[in-house]
Parts: structure tokens; sequence; C-alpha cells
């Protein structure tokens, strides 16, 4: 679906078939938008997302949508903090799941912030769980190495409190294998996936904020785009981005 900000209309819906006998699966839907940038729009974060609705209970949710700012980011020490915690936690889960592999941290690796990296990287980000409360997310992607010597990555996403009282996990973490800088499953045991790409996105009936984030599938590449609600940890929306039909 292509971008559009929030300032913006939709005028003309268009909803072809699926092609190339892929079915519902090959389904598409385009919104031709216009700028209509009038004083009082709500600043709805995030990637964008649909709701179509008719008539007067549409109206209806129109008006009820409330102002939305975006949530500070978090200071660096608290960023730091963050990933630390992450860290550990994964370092606890997976030390207690694959016990036998004595995985350990390469003390020549530095792990980098909100970049594009997939490896050796983490998203750190802020969101909304209603009006004035705030807390934070992380999906960490960290290089361990075995006791073999075989390079493994740790994954994981977790949402914490800035006190660090409160901790989530969204996520079961994942152990997957780097060889020759590609990811690539590892074992029997466990998917073969992980997380990147977490930002948060406005729930439409709600004061809080929803994550976003791509799941990737390492046997193929493939990508889904998911949202999941914090409060519950249910995924509520999600997309395939790539697969045989496109």
């Amino acid at each position: 679906m292509p971008s559009a900000s929030p300032a913006r209309r939709s005028s003309s819906p268009s909803l072809p078939g699926g092609r190339g006998g892929c079915g519902a699966r090959g389904a598409q839907a385009e919104l031709i938008v216009a700028d209509q940038r009038l004083s009082g729009d709500p600043p709805l974060r995030g990637p964008v997302l649909g709701s179509l609705r008719t008539g007067v209970a549409a109206e209806r949710r129109e008006r009820g949508l409330v102002r939305r700012d975006s949530v500070p980011a978090p200071s660096a020490a608290l960023t730091g903090e963050l990933v630390g915690r992450t860290e550990r936690a994964l370092d606890s889960t997976l030390g207690a799941d694959y016990r036998s592999l004595e995985l350990r941290s390469d003390p020549n690796t530095r792990l980098e912030v909100n970049t594009l990296a997939d490896v050796d990287a983490a998203d750190v980000i802020a969101f909304r769980i209603a009006y004035e409360r705030v807390r934070y997310a992380v999906s960490l992607r960290a290089r361990r190495i075995s006791a073999r010597g075989d390079t493994l990555v740790g994954t994981a996403v977790m949402v914490w409190d800035s006190a660090g009282a409160w901790r989530q996990a969204i996520f079961r973490p994942t152990l997957l294998r780097l060889r020759s800088g590609g990811l690539e499953p590892w074992g029997s045991r466990g998917r073969p996936i992980y997380w990147r790409r977490l930002q948060p996105i406005s729930d439409f009936a709600f004061p809080r904020d929803g994550l976003w984030m791509e799941q990737v599938d390492v046997r193929d590449g493939s990508v889904r785009w998911g949202i999941v609600q914090p409060r519950e940890n249910v995924v509520v929306a999600a997309a395939e981005v790539d697969g045989p039909c496109q």
C-alpha cells in the first residue's frame, strides 16, 4: 500500500483482485490520496495502516480521535540500560535452553542501536501504554560464540519500564547461525525467525501504541509485517511481504 501522511484523506480506493493464480493471497488494495492539510488532524504515528469505515459510525469515530504527540526517545544512558537488561534476559533464557553450548559474548563486538543492521544490533523505542504512561521496547540481535566455536545470533523482543521494575517478553528468544555474513537456521529446535525495524504505531480506538515490526524467516528470507498489542501480548495485524506469489 502506498505511503500517505496523516494529513491526507483517501479520495479513490481501488481494490484489484488477485493475480498470478494466488487467489486471496494476491489481492491488493490501493488508496489514491490527496493533500488536505486541515487544522486539528491528529498526528498518528508509525507505519501507514488503513481503516475502512462507512456511514455514521465512521463520522463518530473520526470526531472521537484525539491528538497523540510523539513520545520522547529514551536518553543515551537509559538506552544503554535497556539494551543491557535485554542482553542479560536473552543470555539467561538461552543459557537455560541451550546449556551445553556454553554461549559467550564476543568482547570485540559492539552493538549498533537504531540502525539498519540486522546482526549485533538493537532497536530501542518509547511507546505509550496510556495517555501519560510510557514504556520502552527493545528488539535485540546479538552475536554469541559457542564452546565449539560456532558463531550464533540470539534474538529477542522485550518491553521494560524506565526503572526496570516491569519486564515483559513479547517473543521468546530464538537462536540462529551466522555464516558468511548471513543468518540461517541452527539446530532442530526453535523457530528460524528474528524481528527488526521496531516502531510504535498509534492505535485507532485507544490512547495507546502498538508495536510494529518485521519478522524475518531465515530459511528463505521471507518477511511478515506485524503489529503486536503489548497489553495482552497478542498479534492484532499481519501481512506477508515476500512469498511465492510476489
